[in-house]
């Protein structure tokens, strides 16, 4: 999935197949929502389209606040009627989970949810995910840096990786050291590798320091 601007949205041809009206339909909703949020605080409509089967099909459309750093989206909730402005920039976050979120928030007080628009509440909400993030983002560089460390240190050393790059197996004279890279850190283990057999001799030779696979 990918979002499109406005302007990108119009010289699209999608795959939602019910022609030209409807796909103006959509862009003119986008604009009345934008133009319900633009006087409180400056705003910009994305569309999301998907592919399937080579078309490029609609899905959805986004207002997204104008904010120089983060990624912030306002939607509004017939059923509680009530806005909601959540932070999509928290989600481009490799490097926390959603455990950390959890945590962090629970120190920084979230501003009650939007009844009725007006400049002071968006801002309070702003300002909230500007705090917000900022502290994840700090545990997320932090563990990142940590992560890339471990990286570096495998260089030059013979690592069967996964398929997938998340982690792999080191063998090295009957030693297997195994490691997956998690979103906030790398779990690690040794243990003997199954090659070493079960052996007095094979046991005498370990507890020396001097076994040598014979793969």
């Amino acid at each position: 999935m990918k979002y499109l601007t406005l302007e990108e949205f119009k010289q699209t041809v999608t795959g939602f197949r019910v022609g030209d009206d409807d796909k103006q339909s959509r862009i003119d909703e986008a604009l009345k929502f934008c133009g319900t949020v633009g006087p409180f605080y400056p705003c910009y409509p994305m569309f999301r389209i998907s592919e399937h089967d080579g078309y490029n099909c609609y899905e959805n459309w986004q207002t997204c606040l104008s904010h120089p750093e983060l990624k912030l989206q306002i939607n509004y909730s017939n059923h509680e009627k009530k806005y909601y402005i959540r932070c999509v920039s928290i989600e481009d976050l490799n490097n926390i989970n959603r455990y950390s979120i959890i945590e962090v928030k629970k120190s920084i007080t979230a501003p009650n949810l939007i009844g009725v628009l007006n400049a002071k509440k968006i801002l309070q909400w702003v300002n909230y995910y500007e705090s917000l993030y900022a502290v994840l983002k700090a545990e997320n560089d932090t563990n990142s840096n940590e992560i890339q460390k471990f990286i570096n240190s495998l260089d030059g050393l013979p690592v069967k990786w996964n398929s997938n790059k998340k982690g792999g197996v080191i063998l090295k004279n009957g030693l297997e050291f195994f490691f997956s890279i998690q979103e906030k850190f790398v779990i690690t283990n040794i243990k003997l590798h199954h090659t070493t057999g079960e052996t007095l001799a094979a046991f005498i030779k370990l507890s020396d320091n001097k076994y040598t696979s014979t793969k």
